[in-house]
């Protein structure tokens, strides 16, 4: 997947989340290396909390703590509110919160979490933002 492109964000988070996705857990791993290298450094932008989720869901996939904490601590003001890349919403911060407090073995607030994720998609009718990989905290 990584020929010749630059190590811009947005596309590693991308190939990331794709990497994920087909269960290329060592491609997910030298992603989120490139990523932990940039300090998860997403431009604050109209991107940026789409970003942010999508790189706990491949964090998720590997279990990576260092990336589910310092991606915690960059959502973790935005609780209550959805993810958005410009164009749609991924779906609540609270979901990637749900994953990353879970990784860090805060399983109180992990249920904190994910009962406002749930809140959420409920109040907006979108049950189809709900992460299948949170069936795995419940």
């Amino acid at each position: 997947m990584r020929v010749n492109r630059p190590d811009f964000p947005l596309w590693v988070t991308v190939e990331c989340a794709a990497a994920a996705a087909q269960g290329d857990l060592d491609e997910v791993r030298v992603g989120l290396a490139t990523l932990a290298h940039q300090g998860y450094r997403f431009e604050r932008d109209f991107t940026w909390s789409a970003l942010a989720a999508m790189t706990v869901q491949a964090a998720w996939a590997v279990r990576d703590t260092t990336a589910a904490e310092a991606l915690y601590a960059q959502l973790a003001p935005y609780s209550g509110l959805m993810t958005w890349n410009g164009a749609a919403t991924h779906g609540p911060i609270d979901a990637a919160l749900a994953l990353g407090a879970s990784l860090l073995g805060r399983r109180a607030d992990a249920r904190g979490h994910l009962a406002i994720a749930d809140s959420l998609t409920t109040k907006i009718g979108a049950a189809h933002l709900r992460w299948a990989a949170l069936d795995q905290l419940a």
